[in-house]
């Protein structure tokens, strides 16, 4: 089969140094060692992770082309001939590209004209099944050879979270409140001030007791099950769009600690409850995600098989 995932938005598109991103070229990478055929289409690569094919800038012969956001629908419609079944994989509700209004507007025409909707988010599924727009929640799959857990930890507690200062709600300042509410006693660590690789993420993630997130618009928010996944347990909050409460951090099973949203005395205390049962909260989460999420090779293959039934 000849896939082609395509991110070539004039003003949006392209591959940069994001979760986006590494999750389009890994899943490119799987499918490529399923046997098939799997080009990016992407005229901007700024993307440093790790080395990858080199994106190209226009459509080539295709069987199957998926644009990688709502964003890509538009030019990917102009761009592909008759005959190549088309989709979109919605990662996110990217409300800083545009509103949901056009959002839900080019989502309806597509799927009125027949093409596959895929979303990696339940919130998100959810939210198309209200609206009345079919889609198929479609998560990429964990790298469990990866995010594995580490020997030990360090002695002192440290406390992860991820630095974002572009968009308000990765909830970046309400951590700061929240960290100076803990003090001094704990160590931190973050991820996101540079770009870095699997060994440098996994080195942050293995000297994590908590991983705290903030965030309150994700679709599957990946930063916190892998880090989960090398033993930090999630403390995150109870927005219904934070990619988490309705996709692995739940209360039963207990794979979290979840707080009030825009609380900071409620995420004070949800860090001191985890960090008292983090033993329990990572080893609940890490037998979730296993018996639940397949791995990236397992779960990308679904997405032939989607084609293949239509």
């Amino acid at each position: 089969m000849r896939i082609a995932f395509y991110a070539n938005h004039p003003m949006w598109g392209g591959l940069g140094n994001n979760g986006g991103s590494n999750t389009i070229l890994r899943s490119a990478e799987a499918l490529r060692q399923l046997g098939h055929k799997v080009d990016v289409v992407a005229k901007v690569d700024k993307f440093t992770y790790f080395k990858h094919p080199k994106p190209l800038p226009k459509l080539p012969k295709c069987d199957i082309c998926i644009a990688v956001s709502i964003a890509d629908i538009a030019p990917m419609v102009k761009e592909c001939p008759k005959g190549v079944k088309m989709g979109v994989w919605i990662r996110g509700w990217s409300t800083w590209a545009m509103s949901s209004s056009k959002m839900l507007f080019y989502l309806k025409m597509f799927s009125r004209a027949g093409h596959l909707i895929l979303t990696n988010s339940r919130w998100i599924e959810k939210y198309l099944e209200k609206k009345e727009i079919p889609s198929i929640q479609f998560v990429a799959g964990m790298d469990y050879h990866v995010w594995r857990m580490p020997a030990m930890k360090p002695e002192r507690i440290t406390i992860g979270t991820l630095y974002h200062k572009v968009h308000k709600t990765k909830g970046y300042k309400f951590w700061l409140k929240v960290k100076k509410m803990l003090g001094d006693q704990y160590d931190y660590v973050e991820i996101g001030r540079k770009p870095m690789n699997d060994r440098n993420l996994s080195s942050v993630y293995h000297k994590s007791h908590i991983w705290f997130s903030a965030t309150t618009l994700e679709g599957w928010h990946n930063v916190p099950a892998e880090a989960g996944l090398c033993g930090a347990a999630i403390v995150c909050n109870d927005h219904p769009r934070n990619g988490m409460i309705m996709e692995y951090a739940y209360e039963k099973p207990l794979t979290a600690i979840i707080y009030k949203e825009g609380n900071v005395r409620s995420a004070y205390n949800a860090v001191k409850i985890a960090i008292e049962n983090r033993n329990k909260l990572t080893a609940n989460f890490i037998r979730f995600m296993e018996e639940n999420i397949g791995s990236r090779k397992e779960e990308t293959e679904r997405l032939v098989h989607f084609y293949d039934n239509r």
